[in-house]
């Protein structure tokens, strides 16, 4: 009888232990959500202030880290907001198809508080990677008519919102030639945008050069772009600024203008190779902070799921030695852990090393071909005009363009062939540069037929054998 009443007192109180422990779990649970709710809102917004200082390795640390809590809460307006701050931080490191992928895949949110733009920045950069990607210019169009209601509803005070959007708008009525709608936009941002507004006036510049190059009017367009160029250094707006150098690049070619091409070629070169540069150097603090925070998460999911086995096991068993053997296992998976951890600590680091190196190595290699594009470019555009120059006698100017490229090349050449007149050492010239039959006939003022008359009586004069190649035998001087 008496062990019957004492089994049903230690069943009365178990249940009523595991009760308590239950309730306990249950309300600090709920307590911790709201505490981790209320970390995740502080995490987003020092990294939306990071990024609005140009502070992304901090940034995208603290954005995805808010993001994971906010997934895991099911909290969709703040998810929505960490994820378009992530877009940007991916569009500013080069990824823009990692970008533009995590786009298409959120969905649209009007969320408050409105001085973040979240919503207004998810309808820019969805009108920005649909014209610069997709190509779909009626798709951009849309969205950014979007951007602009939206900018005039949430931002009636704000005039630069609404000024940017209906520039932006501006130049997609250009890519759709409706030139007309353009001007009409442009007015409008000029009429209500103040005057000293770089970036936006380096976007109307640019977009006024774009409308006279098309209707034909070159000399007013290339003072448009400088203007444009001039506001966007000015904002330190890079990406205006590259594509205004680009406009002026195509308007010099154009004119054949070597001084002003080979100057705008030269900056638009350093400033490709600077932003590139940073580039790198967000990508690889990125990948450092995407490492912390993904040990961070594991280490998370880990204690939590240590966490809720304990608990899990008190409330079932409610027993002092399992809890002190759940313990020491516990500190037995724990040190486990923590050795397996420091291996893959030291992996990681490892390959993140290796891979700063390869990308460092890339940016190097990288820049000197650019530098050696843009070197023999100079070179070949100073040939041209040296032989048009050349043509009264004059044969310095060519010999030094032709020096950058080879400078023991044409010593050699005399050594070889000491009988060759100046004509032939020019026809020679343009055949080592790898020029076709056309490019020097065009130089040489020549038709196609009168230059391979000249190329026989060059084999001639260098006593070419049956079956030499002409062209083979220069390159291999």
């Amino acid at each position: 009888m008496s062990i019957r009443i004492f089994r049903t007192w230690y069943i009365i109180s178990a249940f009523v232990i595991a009760v308590l422990a239950a309730a306990g779990w249950w309300l600090s649970s709920r307590s911790g959500t709201q505490q981790e709710e209320h970390t995740a809102y502080q995490m987003l917004r020092k990294g939306q202030r990071e990024f609005n200082i140009n502070h992304v390795p901090e940034a995208f640390y603290n954005l995805q880290q808010a993001h994971g809590i906010f997934k895991k809460l099911d909290n969709q307006d703040a998810l929505f907001e960490c994820t378009v701050y992530l877009v940007m931080i991916y569009d500013q490191i080069g990824r823009r198809d990692t970008a533009y992928t995590m786009l298409r895949h959120l969905r649209y949110r009007d969320v408050e508080p409105y001085r973040f733009y979240s919503s207004q920045y998810y309808l820019r950069m969805m009108a920005y990677y649909l014209l610069t990607i997709d190509k779909n210019y009626n798709k951009a169009e849309e969205y950014n008519q979007r951007a602009i209601n939206f900018s005039r509803l949430r931002y009636p005070n704000d005039s630069a919102m609404v000024s940017m959007d209906m520039a932006n708008q501006a130049e997609l009525c250009i890519y759709k030639n409706n030139l007309k709608k353009s001007m009409q936009f442009i007015e409008e941002v000029e009429r209500i945008t103040p005057k000293e507004h770089s970036i936006i006036n380096s976007q109307l510049y640019r977009s006024k050069g774009m409308i006279s190059e098309l209707q034909g009017n070159p000399d007013t367009a290339y003072q448009y772009y400088a203007t444009a160029a001039h506001y966007a250094k000015k904002a330190q707006a890079f990406d205006n600024l590259k594509a205004a150098l680009q406009s002026m690049l195509s308007i010099d070619s154009a004119r054949t203008d070597f001084v002003n091409y080979v100057t705008h070629r030269r900056t638009l070169d350093s400033l490709t190779t600077a932003l590139e540069g940073d580039q790198v150097f967000y990508k690889i603090a990125v990948m450092q902070e995407q490492y912390k925070m993904d040990t961070l998460l594991r280490a998370k999911e880990n204690s939590d799921m240590r966490h809720n086995l304990i608990l899990g096991f008190m409330a079932i068993t409610i027993v002092a030695l399992i809890i002190i053997l759940l313990l020491v296992i516990k500190n037995l998976k724990a040190k486990r852990r923590m050795v397996v951890l420091e291996h893959q600590r030291r992996d990681a680091d490892t390959a993140r090393q290796q891979a700063e190196k390869e990308l460092l190595h890339l940016k190097m290699e990288k820049k000197q071909q650019q530098l050696n594009e843009v070197k023999k470019e100079n070179v070949v555009m100073g040939l041209q005009i040296a032989s048009k120059s050349d043509e009264m006698g004059n044969l310095s100017s060519f010999e030094r363009s032709v020096k950058e490229l080879d400078p023991d090349f044409l010593e050699r050449l005399n050594k070889h062939y000491p009988q060759l007149s100046q004509n032939d050492v020019r026809l020679i010239s343009f055949i080592r540069m790898g020029m076709n039959s056309q490019e020097i006939a065009s130089l040489l003022n020549i038709t196609v037929e009168s230059l391979h008359k000249t190329r026989y009586r060059l084999r001639k004069k260098m006593q070419l054998k049956q079956g030499e190649e002409l062209d083979t035998t220069i390159k291999m001087l």
